[in-house]
């Protein structure tokens, strides 16, 4: 089996929060019935667009992927083997610089109180700069090409962690999106 893509370095950190929650959801499309697929096949030539060492790649990946297959068995969805899939499944990882502000809903203008004195009053904006992490799931009618379910967990990015760290954080990931497929039979 060919594991779909190169998984980098980023697929990792895009998940490694240290605590370890994820904002998971998983979405069918508008109009898609899902109640024939029963079989999948990762879909080749994925390009996920970041940079690392090929041996994380390779590691990450197949974290992916093995978490992804199992959570997919688990719900009715098994691997095609050599025969025709009933869709595709690819999964990529993207990394986006967040900026939270917050204003803890008081002035920070300055003003004269009871005692006479100017000065300021409330606090300062709260600014706070993040990297947060998404790993993104399709699967894909293998007839039509066409999207039939997207899954996809969200976490906070630690660029410091281990390698078994981010290995543990995308199979927690993983898992915790092909736990969201509706199953076989679903629609």
């Amino acid at each position: 089996m060919r594991l779909p893509g190169l998984c980098v370095l980023a697929v990792a950190a895009a998940l490694s929060a240290g605590c370890g929650s994820f904002a998971t959801r998983g979405e069918t499309a508008p109009g898609a019935d899902l109640s024939a697929v029963r079989t999948f096949a990762w879909m080749e030539g994925q390009e996920l667009g970041f940079a690392g060492s090929a041996s994380d790649r390779e590691h990450l990946s197949a974290a992916a992927a093995e978490a992804l297959s199992a959570g997919f068995q688990a719900r009715g969805l098994a691997p095609a083997g050599g025969g025709a899939p009933d869709v595709f499944v690819a999964f990529r990882a993207e990394v986006e610089r967040e900026t939270y502000v917050t204003d803890f809903g008081h002035s920070t203008a300055g003003s004269w109180n009871r005692a006479g004195f100017y000065g300021r009053r409330g606090y300062d904006p709260m600014v706070v700069t993040y990297d947060a992490g998404t790993l993104i799931v399709d699967v894909v009618d293998a007839r039509t090409q066409k999207l039939l379910w997207r899954g996809t967990a969200r976490a906070d990015v630690d660029r410091n962690d281990t390698r078994a760290d981010r290995e543990a954080q995308v199979r927690a990931a993983a898992a915790s999106i092909a736990a969201e497929w509706p199953g076989a039979g679903g629609k």
